[in-house]
């Protein structure tokens, strides 16, 4: 427990380092694509939601009157403000990379299988049972498979284009690198623990909260750097300009 109160505080930590640095950003550069402005919004929408989702701490370990109050209510567990928002985040990532994309077909097919996998989520998440008691598993494994793929047409797309040469000035590369590493490595992660491997384990869980602190380090570090390089790219843009 204490192993696992300290990962959510540092994701929390890395959590506003990428959305405080990404404010800065918004401030310090003038004419801010729409698409990077939502990210973000994005990622405040994300630090606000995991720590409104620590409520059961608090109840637990200050406030034992409130866990007595919500005890057999939906709102007794977290599931219900997590699976939703696990649903927004990977749409919201999909149609992030896919409205950057150049060519129209893509675009399109990529935007129906975005829509099908919002529908198709939420009527998993009813249908199951699984909204208020458990994570759903449908919403990351088929999410991140879409995700990947989304990820992947942008990359080859800067690959075959222009944009390849100045990639490492792009903060939508950083998010892509951030988003995909965390996605591909956690969903398997998670497809054990849901076969409760991680119950029946003490070294497994070891080795996923460790796993989960470093990927959380890497994808927000990436998109702090993303919002840094941006910046400072601005700059120069404004010094060559006068």
């Amino acid at each position: 427990m204490e192993n696992y109160i300290g990962l959510i505080y540092r994701a929390w930590f890395w959590e506003l380092l990428a959305a405080l640095a990404g404010t800065i950003y918004l401030r310090k550069v003038p004419k801010v694509p729409t698409l990077y402005k939502y990210f973000v919004y994005y990622l405040w929408i994300t630090f606000i939601v995991d720590v409104s989702g620590a409520y059961l701490l608090v109840a637990y370990y200050e406030w034992k009157a409130l866990l007595k109050l919500i005890e057999g209510t939906i709102f007794y567990r977290n599931y219900w403000l997590f699976n939703p928002m696990k649903i927004f985040s990977l749409s919201f990532y999909c149609l992030f990379f896919i409205l950057q994309l150049e060519s129209e077909r893509s675009k399109k097919i990529l935007s129906w299988l975005v829509g099908l996998f919002f529908i198709s989520a939420w009527i998993n998440l009813i249908v199951s049972g699984k909204f208020f008691i458990a994570y759903a598993a449908y919403t990351p494994i088929v999410g991140s498979i879409l995700l990947s793929i989304c990820i992947a047409f942008y990359l080859l797309e800067m690959l075959n284009g222009d944009k390849i040469l100045n990639f490492y000035k792009n903060l939508t590369f950083y998010v892509a690198v951030g988003a995909l590493l965390w996605h591909l490595t956690f969903t398997p992660m998670f497809i054990y623990n849901n076969y409760k491997i991680m119950g029946s384990s003490a070294e497994f869980l070891k080795v996923y909260l460790f796993i989960l602190g470093v990927l959380n380090f890497v994808m927000y570090g990436l998109y702090t750097v993303g919002f840094i390089v941006e910046i400072k790219n601005s700059k120069r843009q404004l010094a060559t300009a006068t």
